[in-house]
């Protein structure tokens, strides 16, 4: 019987990379969560019931969901746009919007002290934009210099 594994890189062959229209459908669905999340915290649903609400730095809905389109989404925007645009950008755009995504999920927990679910999927997310950004090839501009 024939195993059916997919054959790893051998001789000649190179491991598949990411190209950046997959860090653009991985960034999309981010950037929307980010943008929903910031509307239903600006409408008030999401604060309904939420007891953490009351623990946001300032007190504000409002003002946590500029900072959060302004410090999350806005990146991943950037990001879906050179990624679909096929950029030698989205590599770095990729890196700045993953951390951006982990260090809000961090943010998060450290300063409201209130946990959920949804920040390990964002922290994770964030890791997974900020591999793959790490795995594209790098933008000629940004690629080490050597000395001839």
């Amino acid at each position: 019987m024939r195993s059916h594994r997919w054959p790893g890189p051998g001789p000649g062959r190179a491991r598949p990379r990411p190209t950046p229209r997959t860090v653009a459908l991985v960034a999309a669905p981010m950037a929307v969560g980010a943008a929903a999340w910031a509307l239903l915290l600006v409408s008030g649903a999401a604060a309904s019931g939420w007891d953490a609400s009351t623990r946001l730095p300032g007190g504000s809905t409002v003002a946590a969901a500029l900072a959060l389109l302004l410090v999350v989404a806005v990146p991943l925007v950037l990001t879906t746009v050179l990624g679909w645009r096929g950029s030698t950008r989205t590599g770095d755009a990729a890196v700045l919007a993953g951390a951006a995504v982990i260090g809000a999920c961090l943010l998060q927990v450290s300063s409201m002290r209130a946990f959920h679910w949804l920040q390990v999927v964002g922290f994770l997310c964030g890791l997974l934009l900020v591999s793959v950004g790490m795995l594209l090839p790098r933008s000629p501009d940004r690629a080490p210099h050597r000395r001839p």
